[in-house]
């Protein structure tokens, strides 16, 4: 009846059949044995899996990038560790080198050559000895003289000597001062002082002693000693002068 408000319209049955070619638009269930075609679900999974795995792919792509950083200032820290330490090797290595060519191989080690001579002068019936000093700087470094305990001592032979076979006895003179006007000496460079002495006696061979003080503001002041005796018959050889 009309009065209630029920529809005409045919009812849609459900489809039983079991044919994948059915032409009604139904949903049919999958058999058990059928095989399930995947690709028909939604994609909502997929999707969620792919924002997943690239959440997961930056953060390992950040890590290693820290990591990456870090072990780069790892190895500048190790670098500069390694360079500061051939650094100070090479410095210990070049102090002891030049300790031993310093001091031990002495090659800036003051050296000098002193080199004496002598002659008789008759000078108003008076004999004089003409003495001539001569100082070379053989060494590499410019050598300063301090006057203070540098000198020229002269000695002649006492008259009585002891009987041979036996020394010579000799007799201090005096002291005189020698290269007085003399400050320093440069490398490869000869100085000399000609003294004239008056010693109160006749020719005879006379004994001089050379003493020359080098001046050094560290290590201590060098003494340089020399020796030479002067036969009666001398001549000074100018050429050398």
């Amino acid at each position: 009846m009309a009065g209630r408000g029920r529809s005409r319209l045919p009812k849609q049955k459900r489809c039983r059949c079991r044919s994948s070619g059915c032409g009604r638009n139904c949903v049919r269930r999958p058999r058990a044995d059928e095989p399930v075609d995947i690709t028909s679900r939604p994609r909502s999974i997929g999707v969620l899996s792919m924002s997943g795995a690239s959440a997961v792919l930056t953060v390992l792509v950040a890590h290693g990038d820290a990591n990456s950083t870090s072990g780069v200032d790892a190895f500048n820290t190790w670098t500069n560790a390694f360079g500061s330490l051939i650094t100070s090797l090479a410095l210990i290595v070049g102090g002891i080198w030049a300790y031993f060519k310093f001091a031990k191989g002495r090659t800036f080690r003051p050296r000098l050559e002193i080199e004496m001579s002598g002659q008789w002068l008759k000078i108003k019936r008076e004999q004089w000895l003409q003495v001539r000093v001569r100082v070379s700087n053989i060494g590499a470094a410019r050598i300063k003289l301090q006057q203070e305990g540098t000198g020229l001592e002269a000695w002649v032979l006492v008259s009585a000597q002891a009987l041979p076979p036996d020394y010579a006895t000799w007799q201090s003179k005096k002291v005189y001062e020698v290269l007085d006007d003399h400050r320093w000496v440069e490398p490869g460079e000869t100085v000399s002082d000609d003294l004239l002495l008056n010693l109160g006696i006749r020719p005879a061979p006379v004994r001089l002693d050379a003493r020359i003080i080098v001046k050094r503001k560290i290590f201590g002041n060098i003494e340089v000693n020399a020796r030479q005796i002067v036969p009666a018959a001398a001549v000074i050889d100018h050429s050398q002068a």
